[in-house]
């Protein structure tokens, strides 16, 4: 029964790790879109970002 209960309790860590992980990511790569947005380049690229950054925003209000 330890056993058991020793091995749910490291899934758990593993995947609270891996939700905070990925949390993080997410909003590192919002923040470098949010920043690229702000530099002037081509309306195709703007574009591209802009298709990113609703991706990734919308993927955050899924949850």
């Amino acid at each position: 029964m330890e056993g058991i209960l020793i091995i749910l309790a490291l899934l758990l860590y593993f995947l609270l790790g891996y939700i905070a992980g990925e949390r993080k990511y997410l909003k590192a790569m919002r923040a470098a879109i949010k920043y690229e947005l702000k530099l002037p380049t081509s309306d195709y690229q703007k574009g591209w970002l802009d298709c990113l950054y609703f991706i990734l925003n919308s993927n955050r209000k899924g949850r």
